[in-house]
């Protein structure tokens, strides 16, 4: 029995190893299968490499312009990509060995049109290609945007005339760029004013700016094809006021205006804008204020302002009339309280502020006030007097008159002569009268040939020339008044015919070291000096 056994259990373990035996036989089978497939893949993959190192090429080239002049710093690349470089100063380009294949050579640089050249790479083959850029088409792209040079944005203390500057927009050296320039006073302007339009420099002046004022400005560029690129806006402050002794009339456009100019510093500054004409200004005694005559209502009233032009009001109930007007002959009172002016046959009156009108006096029979002056000193001493010039409806028909403040002891200084009489003044001893005088000459229009400055005494004696001999002939000196201080005489000087170009000029109060001191200005005021 357990005989039996023992040989049963031999046989079955005779049986598994013989299973094992086959398993582990397919198995080994399986495995050289396994590596043969691998092997072979490793043999082909080292055979495609060996055969993918000798699939080169090489591309060269050179890039020139239409005109066939080589370029230098051209950007060549290769799609697909590859190797990119630039051309040398003789237009040359190199991009190495490449896999020989097709490609494309992109070729760019600024201001030419790209360029894109299809080429075909061969196994150990060099290819040589040329390519040529041609100018890019100006005006394709909008301009760049305006860079301000000057003055930069928040600028202070800016002159009155300024340079406006500003980079140049293009972005093609061939493109056309033309320029708006716009200037706003103050944020509150949202509109502003086109001070200049299609310039094409970079640079607009830009004049007659009030001092102590924001302004912003801005510049807007286009090109040819109207593409257009708006600046931003930028701001500056101008200086402050300076302090100008010279104030006059300047005429354009038909209109006259008022100025005001320090000559030194060659401030000049325009007061007055309004419609219609701004004449005569006067500065009150303090300095601190200028009436002046205007005829924007139809009739020439008097007008106030500050030193700087601000704070305009009327001030005049009656206006300024006589024969022949031309809205002047006013005058202030010594302690700047007071304004005197003619209207027609009666000379009137008013407090600073335009109240208060008071007939002072009338002229005599068939005579008009034409000018006046109100002197706080007469004949050395510390006493008020009045100088008027009344006119009959001829223009020469003149004579010239002393009263006190109240109209009373009105007396003659200069009767009726030959010729036309003019604006008297009173020196600043009021000792004597100045006036111009054209002497002989006598015209119903009021035309003057050869008008001199003259002075008399108050006592209407030592009458006496004072313009001299340099005066041009055919002109006509006119609007003399003393300086503040009284040292000199400034006036006007002009054309007989009215229409040649007015000139002011100052000299000594005997007539000496006469010397043209404002081109283009009539209605001289001269203050301390």
């Amino acid at each position: 029995m357990l005989i039996a056994k023992i040989l049963l259990f031999s046989e079955k373990v005779t049986l598994n190893f013989k299973i094992v035996k086959r398993t582990m036989k397919k198995s080994y089978l399986l495995f050289g299968l396994i590596c043969c497939i691998c092997l072979s893949g490793l043999i082909l993959s080292c055979n495609e490499s060996t055969a993918e190192e000798d699939l080169y090429g090489r591309i060269k080239g050179k890039v020139t312009d239409s005109d066939s002049k080589p370029l230098a710093g051209v950007s060549i690349s290769t799609s697909p990509a590859s190797t990119s470089t630039v051309t040398d100063k003789n237009g040359a380009f190199d991009l190495g060995r490449v896999f020989a294949k097709d490609y494309t050579i992109n070729a760019s640089k600024d201001e030419y049109a790209s360029s894109s050249t299809p080429v075909k790479v061969q196994e150990d083959q060099e290819q040589i290609i040329t390519i040529v850029l041609n100018d890019e088409d100006p005006n394709t792209k909008a301009p760049k945007e305006p860079n301000y040079l000057n003055p930069k944005d928040a600028a202070k203390n800016q002159k009155s005339e300024i340079e406006l500057k500003w980079n140049n927009c293009k972005i093609n050296k061939k493109d056309e760029i033309k320029y708006d320039v716009y200037l706003y006073a103050g944020a509150k302007d949202t509109e502003g004013k086109k001070v200049a339009e299609n310039i094409t420099d970079t640079i607009f002046t830009i004049t007659d700016l009030t001092f102590e004022t924001t302004y912003l400005w801005k510049v807007v560029a286009r090109n040819k094809n109207m593409e257009i690129t708006e600046g931003q806006l930028v701001r500056f402050t101008t200086e402050n006021y300076p302090i100008n002794e010279y104030f006059f009339v300047r005429e354009e456009n038909g209109n006259k205006d008022i100025y005001s100019w320090d000559l030194e510093k060659n401030h000049v500054v325009r007061l007055t804008e309004e419609s219609g004409s701004d004449v005569y200004p006067s500065v009150s005694p303090n300095d601190q204020s200028i009436v002046y005559s205007s005829n924007q209502t139809g009739q020439y009233h008097l007008y106030k302002m500050n030193l700087h032009g601000k704070d305009k009001r009327k001030i005049s109930t009656s206006p300024i009339a006589s024969y022949h007007s031309n809205g002047g002959g006013f005058s202030w009172s010594p302690d700047g309280s007071k304004i005197l002016y003619p209207n027609n046959s009666k000379l009137l009156r008013i407090n600073n502020d335009g109240t208060g009108e008071t007939i002072v006096a009338r002229a005599p029979v068939n005579r008009h006030f034409k000018a006046c002056h109100w002197s706080g000193t007469f004949n050395n001493a510390s006493r008020e007097k009045l100088v008027v010039l009344t006119q009959g409806e001829l223009p020469y028909e003149n004579e010239i008159y002393l009263l006190d403040p109240d109209g009373s002891n009105m007396n003659l200084l200069v009767s009726d002569l030959p010729g036309t009489l003019s604006n008297p003044r009173f020196s600043l001893d009021g000792t004597k009268v100045i006036f111009s005088i054209d002497t002989l000459y006598q015209d119903k229009h009021g035309r003057q040939l050869n008008a001199k400055i003259c002075s008399i005494n108050v006592d209407g004696t030592n009458w006496k020339r004072l313009t001299d001999k340099t005066k041009v002939d055919g002109t006509n000196d006119l609007q003399a008044r003393f300086s503040q201080t009284g040292g000199n005489i400034i006036f006007l000087n002009v054309a007989s015919d009215g229409d040649g170009t007015k000139r002011i000029f100052k000299m000594n109060v005997d007539g000496s070291n006469r010397k043209e001191i404002i081109l283009n200005g009539e209605m001289p005021e001269w203050i301390n000096l």
